[in-house]
């Protein structure tokens, strides 16, 4: 009895790591540049935004930058000279040509 108990934990314990592992190899990683950063009255966030990558849906990618009860133009400014032309890694996980599920992993700004 403990041998099969012991047997079904190792199952177990076995397919969590498989999954992650799993999970891990489906990262994306795409390289593109910030174009602007703009404020959203509803989100209370500045954003930045890419220009168009090279993935097959060539989209944009919306980061958050900074959080603010409400829109500084001096800030705004500020963050526009900062990131304009920043250049930035994305890793993603989920499918980007159906825009399912995508989750952003981790960003790096790389500066010029």
């Amino acid at each position: 009895m403990k041998k099969l108990i012991i047997f079904i934990l190792t199952l177990i314990l076995f397919s969590l790591f498989t999954s992650q592992a799993f999970a891990a190899s489906n990262e994306t990683t795409v390289t593109t540049t910030i174009d602007y950063v703009y404020y959203d009255n509803n989100d209370h966030m500045y954003y930045a935004v890419t220009t168009e990558d090279n993935t097959p849906s060539q989209g944009r990618w919306m980061l958050e930058i900074e959080s603010l009860c409400s829109l500084d133009t001096n800030t705004l400014d500020r963050l526009n000279k900062a990131y304009r032309g920043l250049h930035v890694v994305i890793t993603y996980t989920g499918d980007i040509t159906t825009d399912s599920d995508i989750e952003i992993v981790s960003t790096e700004f790389i500066s010029q």
